[in-house]
């Protein structure tokens, strides 16, 4: 999943397979430029996802995929394995949105908990 495709055009035209489906879900805001003929020789696809109109089925899906994943530990999170967890109280939540727009590497977690909780 492609969340920054104009910070990363160049990367992803060098790492992806022929055949290879980029899927994009959100963006800087800058354009976004190609190298149309490195991904035509390599007959890459790039897709668009807004999660909002997927539909139900498609996120209940997606949602048991995932956590298949979790339990078949696929999907392993910690500095061990270069996905650290940045988390951030409710009260937090300007710190937190600052941690993404920055940059951060890792996960930014908001604990919600109950009101009044840290």
């Amino acid at each position: 999943m492609e969340v920054a495709p104009d910070k990363n055009a160049e990367l992803d035209g060098k790492v992806i397979r022929n055949r290879g489906s980029i899927a994009v879900y959100a963006s800087t805001g800058d354009p976004l430029v190609l190298d149309i003929r490195v991904l035509m020789t390599l007959n890459v696809r790039y897709q668009f996802q807004l999660l909002y109109t997927q539909g139900q089925d498609v996120r209940d899906a997606a949602a048991a995929d995932i956590n298949a994943a979790i339990i078949d530990g696929a999907l392993p999170i910690g500095d061990d394995v270069g996905l650290p967890l940045h988390r951030f109280s409710l009260a937090e939540t300007a710190e937190a949105h600052a941690a993404v727009e920055g940059d951060i590497v890792g996960k930014v977690l908001i604990d919600v908990g109950h009101a009044g909780e840290d």
